[in-house]
């Protein structure tokens, strides 16, 4: 545990007095921080982006929604515009407006990395891979956007840590091309993980090949010292990983 032990030290620099801070509360806009009571059963929860939606009725309308659980068919969501839980039938999604502002036209790649794969399915180099580190992924697009932002240099720290963890993952991955590891930066930009998710995302983390965690926890530091700044949002959640680590 040579990196938690690395990762404390680098929180007893940064932290001065007690109290020590344990709040994870991230600078995001209201829209993006609304209250989500209902647990959020999969790591595909957390995703913000808006939709071009058809309704039974053949009624066009945009929503912006963050994602609770989503399949093949569903997507359940909390729908910003209504102020309500919603479900909404994939196939009745004309296109996708990401948080970048990148319209996705048809919405069928887009969903494909929203939708948790399901057991059992044949996956491509690239969805074993996503799906081998998306908690690790989810975990440091949180950092990056504590701040409230998610920098070209955080982003460059998340792709060395994809190129570290496409040689080292187990399960028999095959190479992932230059594209691909454009893709995951792509999907880890896309995280916003509520922060009732950060703690369950880092045990997942943590009952994960432990070659994986150690490039998590080995980015962690980089990534923070990215931009040139570490903020009080950045180090609260260095702390919360660093304490469910120890």
């Amino acid at each position: 545990m040579r990196l938690v032990t690395r990762l404390g030290r680098f929180l007893g620099k940064k932290l001065s007095a007690p109290p020590v801070i344990r709040h994870f509360s991230p600078r995001v806009s209201t829209e993006e921080n609304e209250k989500i009571t209902e647990p959020t059963p999969g790591h595909e929860g957390g995703l913000t982006f808006a939709i071009e939606y058809r309704a039974a009725d053949g009624n066009f309308s945009r929503r912006r929604i963050t994602v609770i659980k989503a399949n093949d068919n569903y997507i359940s969501a909390w729908c910003h515009e209504r102020k309500a839980f919603r479900t909404f039938r994939t196939d009745r999604i004309v296109c996708i407006i990401d948080m970048d502002g990148v319209i996705h036209e048809p919405p069928d790649d887009f969903l494909a990395d929203v939708c948790t794969v399901q057991p059992g399915a044949e996956l491509s180099p690239y969805e074993k891979l996503r799906e081998a580190i998306r908690p690790h992924l989810c975990l440091l697009s949180a950092i990056a956007r504590a701040d409230g932002r998610f920098t070209k240099d955080e982003a460059a720290v998340v792709l060395d840590f994809i190129r570290s963890c496409s040689t080292t993952v187990e399960d028999g991955i095959e190479t992932v091309s230059a594209s691909d590891m454009t893709k995951l930066v792509n999907f880890a930009r896309r995280q916003r993980p509520l922060p009732q998710m950060i703690e369950p995302l880092i045990h997942d983390v943590m009952k994960g090949p432990a070659a994986t965690r150690n490039l998590f926890l080995g980015a962690c530091i980089p990534l923070v010292e990215a931009d040139g700044k570490v903020t009080d949002e950045e180090v609260s959640l260095l702390q919360i990983i660093n304490d469910e680590m120890s």
